[in-house]
């Protein structure tokens, strides 16, 4: 889907059922992409949203897209 407000987003895996989606981009009602990304994830994943300033690059300079914190 189109978001335009959003320049770079990052989902960042923060448990085996949870995820952070962070969104640089001025703030919007996150209903529908709540709605859509839970009927991708599941119902038992939780799914939280943070409005940052900007997403930083890794030191390769690319941007990860997806990332997890769950170690196995």
């Amino acid at each position: 889907e189109d978001y335009p407000s959003v320049r770079r987003f990052q989902v960042v895996q923060t448990a085996p059922a949870a995820v952070l989606v962070r969104l640089a981009a001025t703030p919007f009602a996150v209903e529908e992409l709540h709605s859509k990304l839970a009927r991708h994830l599941g119902d038992g994943v939780r799914i939280e949203f943070a409005f940052v300033n900007d997403i930083a690059p890794e030191p390769s300079g690319k941007v990860r897209c997806v990332t997890s914190q769950v170690r196995p």
